[in-house]
């Protein structure tokens, strides 16, 4: 057993500790609003621009296929180029992808509901 484990295994638990607990049940939180925010707002999403319920379909799946991709491609990179570099990059990219549906176009919005799913690292 590693030193570094025993003397968390040893030690009591800091506030440091509790902070990193908390900020990571946090953003799954935030990624889990993400991934349940297209199903609350389909109704005035289809209103709004005129939608059958039909094409709804790629705005549902957009983050959950997302998250697969983003499990599948992205993780193999931090283990590569270090888990902190990737997410702080993924913390701008959710940024950012958060800001970008502000527009009216359905694909856009389907393409940037996704996105931050495939910028999270499993």
């Amino acid at each position: 057993m590693s030193a570094v484990r025993e003397h968390l295994d040893q030690g009591p638990i800091t506030p440091l500790m509790m902070l990193v607990v908390a900020l990571g049940f946090l953003l799954n939180l935030v990624d889990g609003i993400d991934v349940v925010a297209m199903s609350v707002t389909a109704p005035a999403v289809a209103n709004d621009w005129n939608l059958e319920r039909l094409a709804l379909g790629p705005l549902f799946s957009a983050a959950l296929v997302g998250m697969a991709l983003g499990a599948s491609l992205l993780s193999p990179l931090a283990d590569r180029f270090g888990r902190r570099t990737l997410l702080i990059s993924a913390m701008v990219s959710q940024i950012s992808a958060s800001i970008a549906p502000v527009c009216s176009n359905p694909s856009m919005v389907s393409c940037a509901s996704g996105m931050p799913s495939v910028t999270c690292i499993s």
